[in-house]
């Protein structure tokens, strides 16, 4: 069996210093990344479908129904759970569990 031996190259944590002409090539750089990320982002807003007005308001009513009904329905189920319980309590007391 023949195994190779590499070099290790040892690491250090110290950063070196970038001269001067190449931080600002790396600031212009940034900047005209950020530049082409908004320009990106304007054109998805231009593909972007968006709602005509009554579309959206009867899309509102249908959310806004749901939600009360929705909500009306676990505050009845709360009612009988609560009527259950009651009258389970008071059949205890009468039995004097």
């Amino acid at each position: 069996m023949v195994m190779e031996v590499g070099t290790m190259e040892s690491k250090t944590n110290h950063q070196i210093a970038k001269p001067a002409v190449i931080q600002a090539k790396d600031k212009t750089a940034k900047a005209w990344q950020l530049v082409d990320f908004f320009a990106a982002v304007k054109t998805e807003f231009k593909k972007i479908v968006w709602t005509n007005p009554n579309e959206l308001r009867s899309y509102t009513k249908i959310v806004v129904a749901m939600t009360v009904i929705f909500g009306l329905g676990i505050y009845m189920m709360d009612v009988v759970i609560q009527i259950v319980l009651s009258s389970l309590n008071n059949l205890l007391q009468l039995l004097g569990i």
